[in-house]
C-alpha cells in the first residue's frame, strides 16, 4: 500500500464519480516531477469527487494487465 496525492482530470463515468482519471502529485509525500496519469477506481466511497480537485489516497498499485487497449 502506497499514499498518494493526486489531481483529480477527469471523471470516466459520470455516474460514478469513483471511476476517474488523475495524474499523481506525490507518493509518499514526496513531490512527483515526470509521473504518469493512472485510472482509479474507487470502491465504496465516501464522497464524489470532481475534475480539478486534489485528494489523498491509501492506494494498491497494479500493474497494466494487457498490451492491447494501455
Amino acid at each position: 500500500d502506497n499514499t498518494i496525492t493526486v489531481r483529480v482530470k477527469s471523471l470516466i463515468n459520470t455516474k460514478n464519480s469513483g471511476y476517474f482519471i488523475a495524474n499523481i502529485v506525490s507518493i509518499k509525500n514526496l513531490p512527483c516531477i515526470l509521473c504518469p496519469k493512472v485510472e482509479m477506481r474507487w470502491y465504496r466511497q465516501s464522497f464524489a469527487v470532481q475534475a480539478g480537485q486534489p485528494h489523498t489516497f491509501k492506494v494498491k498499485l497494479k500493474a497494466l494487465q494487457g498490451k492491447g487497449n494501455p
